[in-house]
């Protein structure tokens, strides 16, 4: 997440906006920036993280 944060950063400082990089022609999808990328995972990762850790609190207390 930290690292996607700071790609968007820097393009913003350098260049006023965000530079979207990947177009994918053969699937109806949303152009995109590897840094987009890095967030959208590290969100996940977070959230699967927090669910798994509240169910193994929640088998310990039990």
């Amino acid at each position: 997440m930290i690292a996607g944060t700071i790609g968007n950063f820097i393009d913003r400082l350098m260049n006023g906006f965000v530079v979207d990089m990947f177009q994918l022609d053969f699937i109806s999808f949303p152009i995109f920036n590897f840094a987009d990328s890095c967030l959208t995972v590290g969100v996940i990762c977070l959230m699967l993280a927090m669910l798994f850790d509240d169910q193994s609190e929640a088998k310990t207390h039990a």
